[in-house]
């Protein structure tokens, strides 16, 4: 997730830690009731910097650090909220909520019923994890299923850091719950915050891949039926190639080509395949179903063009036709996690010439996108490797690089410069010898 500053440009989206932060902010302000309690949360801002500023503001009985015992202080919180507080409550990961199953599951979520409406529990908890996330056994899990299925718990996700801010401000949403790769850590980490969680996993006719004149991949296909289908391997090689960086196994199992392009990570995959093939998304509403071009599917930093209301349900892919390469390039902190900077290419080559080109960069903006400026200066040119780096340069100075807690604009540039270059030449030596 991109954790550049607010002010860069106005016209930016809300980032996810900034919106965490503003809610709170604002709700504090507004509400004497709504106190802040967990481990880290005073004066060291938060273990991911999400309440940093706010013991300053509001002090030390509004803002209170804890010791390491979850269940201890959850239980308080639950008795404040009694009493008339509004405690928002920080479990620093979320395989912790397991230290505070009953205070969560047989107080909080229970007391108004037991006792007939007579008291009110309005405790939030937020908290962070997400399967697989690498950072210890006791760090990495998704949990939030489980509490799914607690009456008078809500469990919730957000499209955009905006919903993440409405969310925390108890504003109602409902949401799609498909694999669940991206809506779960979402969950975990209170982002988001639906009244109604929609299971859509029984819908088996989005679930189909083929082929006429256009790759059709529904969208509930999911991305380890990618790696091995046919029809993929033959029309859109590309695309499996590009699955060899996504996730692990297990969240290859689960996730969703649907999922991935609704999520709209900068940094994910699928998306930048999408845009290399110019690919149409078919979304339903209860009323139409309309057609939306992937090069006007983002609107801005994880906002899908898609309404509340609507349903993506198809993938349309017109293959390239004749010989062509293509190539895959990708710089992640490990294996499975989300880029860095990434670059795709196809390429055809006639005579020594590059007659066609499409590139897509990830990882590098708040978007995933075309690099067209690039592709408009290599298209017609004679294929010459040396050439092609001089040539690039220019059109990486029209891009916004995002400076985030991982790397700095500077070096994304860099990454994505070496990345295009190989990527194109992997693109021509296919090309070549096709």
């Amino acid at each position: 997730m991109s954790q550049t500053k607010d002010t860069d440009r106005k016209d930016k989206p809300l980032k996810y830690y900034s919106a965490v932060t503003r809610a709170f902010r604002e709700e504090m302000t507004r509400d004497e009731d709504v106190v802040l309690i967990g481990e880290d949360v005073g004066e060291s801002g938060g273990i991911f910097a999400q309440t940093k500023g706010l013991f300053s503001e509001f002090g030390p009985d509004r803002v209170r650090d804890t010791p390491i015992a979850e269940a201890g202080f959850t239980s308080l919180a639950v008795g404040a909220a009694m009493t008339g507080l509004r405690p928002i409550v920080e479990i620093g990961f979320e395989d912790f909520l397991t230290a505070c199953m009953d205070p969560i599951v047989n107080q909080a979520a229970k007391l108004r019923y037991m006792l007939g409406g007579q008291v009110k529990v309005p405790v939030t908890l937020y908290t962070f994890g997400s399967g697989g996330l690498n950072a210890g056994p006791q760090h990495s899990q998704s949990l939030a299923a489980w509490f799914s299925h607690v009456p008078g718990l809500k469990v919730v996700m957000p499209s955009s850091a905006k919903d993440a801010l409405g969310l925390l401000k108890n504003e109602e949403d409902a949401k799609i719950l498909a694999g669940g790769q991206s809506l779960m850590p979402m969950l975990n980490m209170r982002f988001v915050q639906p009244e109604t969680v929609i299971d859509v996993n029984g819908l088996n006719e989005l679930a189909s891949i083929s082929f006429t004149d256009k790759v059709e991949i529904g969208a509930l296909t999911r991305q380890k039926t990618l790696v091995v289908d046919p029809i993929i391997k033959q029309h859109l090689p590309i695309m499996q190639e590009a699955l060899t960086w996504v996730g692990h196994f297990q969240t290859q199992s689960r996730g969703t080509i649907g999922g991935s392009l609704c999520h709209l990570d900068p940094a994910a995959e699928l998306p930048m395949v999408a845009l290399l093939y110019d690919a149409e998304l078919e979304v339903a509403s209860a009323s139409e179903i309309r057609l939306i071009p992937m090069q006007e599917w983002a609107l801005a930093y994880m906002m899908p063009s898609i309404g509340h209301d609507e349903l993506l349900t198809k993938i349309m892919i017109k293959p390239w036709r004749g010989a062509y390469g293509y190539g895959f390039q990708e710089f992640a902190r490990r294996h499975g996690d989300f880029a860095i900077a990434a670059a795709g290419c196809l390429l055809k080559i006639e005579n020594e010439m590059i007659t066609d080109i499409a590139l897509s960069i990830g990882g590098v903006e708040d978007v995933p996108r075309r690099f067209t400026e690039c592709e408009d200066i290599l298209r017609g040119i004679n294929y010459d490797i040396d050439k092609i780096k001089a040539v690039i340069l220019k059109p990486l100075d029209q891009i916004n690089f995002l400076d985030d807690s991982l790397v700095t604009g500077a070096y994304r540039r860099k990454l994505l410069n070496g990345l295009l270059v190989r990527a194109i030449e992997q693109a021509a030596g296919r090309a070549k010898s096709s």
